[in-house]
């Protein structure tokens, strides 16, 4: 087969390794699928969470002023709760640039993300957990928190395990930090375990949807391999269907004619040109 000279032959690249990431994972890598799309997925949820404390903010300070708020609920929204809600907004849009900036590091932004994911955490448990509360069966922000950020922004589940059960831990250390404010407040361990298990429990749930993506994205992988091709990207439509490109693992040699013939390599095969 030849071709001329003025011909684009590439190479198809190698699968996409996750590196340039804060902590290193032994778990396996991302796959490529997932990592290409970080950096639009860490950004669509750290704009959700900003949209979640603008809501916040909606209801204790806009909605709450018409609809006379008690003295009961003023003391649970206090300057200290004002200052904590600000912090999550700006965590928010800083993750949000943060993810736009690191651009070639996807990995990367994945890290910060599961960071964010923590400090987040942190926060809501402050904010919720500070006055001591007697009920545990209201909906727990934190288990939210846990179970829908993996969802979205899928990682390594050993990532997701260490960052789900760090998420987990704030909320014991609010409660501890309740406490030591008001010293006379009495909590049973039987609400402080209610308070405290269901975050642990999200945790482990957390691992299942970032195996269940990973998975899918390496079956797709796979399935647009054809042998040693590799589908890569739509060229165009037509009457007679999709065109893609395909990237196959080729050398060009130039003959004496001046042309260029095209060498096809088989599965774990090596040119002779090829570096090594």
């Amino acid at each position: 087969m030849a071709v001329t000279a003025d011909a684009n032959i590439t190479r198809s690249p190698e699968t996409q390794r996750t590196t340039g990431g804060i902590f290193s994972s032994r778990s396996g890598s991302v796959p490529p699928d997932v990592l290409d799309r970080s950096r639009e997925r860490v950004r669509v949820a750290s704009l959700a969470l900003f949209g979640t404390w603008l809501f916040v903010v909606i209801m204790n300070e806009v909605v709450g002023r018409f609809a006379d708020m008690g003295p009961t609920d003023l003391q649970l929204w206090g300057p200290q709760e004002r200052v904590l809600t600000a912090m999550g907004i700006a965590a928010s849009l800083g993750l949000w640039w943060a993810a736009g900036h690191f651009r070639d590091r996807p990995e990367l932004v994945l890290d910060l993300g599961l960071a964010f994911e923590v400090v987040t955490a942190l926060i809501i448990s402050i904010i919720v957990e500070y006055n001591l509360r007697s009920d545990p069966n209201a909906i727990s922000w934190i288990c939210v928190t846990i179970v829908f950020w993996p969802a979205i922004v899928p990682s390594t589940p050993r990532k997701t395990l260490i960052a789900g059960f760090a998420s987990a831990t704030t909320v014991p250390l609010a409660i501890w930090y309740g406490q030591l404010a008001h010293p006379g407040a009495d909590q049973s361990w039987f609400v402080m375990l209610w308070l405290i298990l269901p975050g642990y429990v999200c945790a482990l749930l957390a691992v299942v949807p970032a195996t269940v993506i990973r998975g899918l994205s390496r079956q797709v992988s796979k399935a647009r391999e054809l042998g040693s091709y590799r589908l890569e990207e739509q060229i165009g439509k037509g009457g007679m269907g999709e065109g893609r490109t395909i990237a196959v693992p080729t050398f060009a040699n130039k003959t004496r004619e001046g042309g260029y013939r095209i060498e096809h390599l088989t599965h774990g095969a090596r040119h002779p040109n090829q570096p090594v």
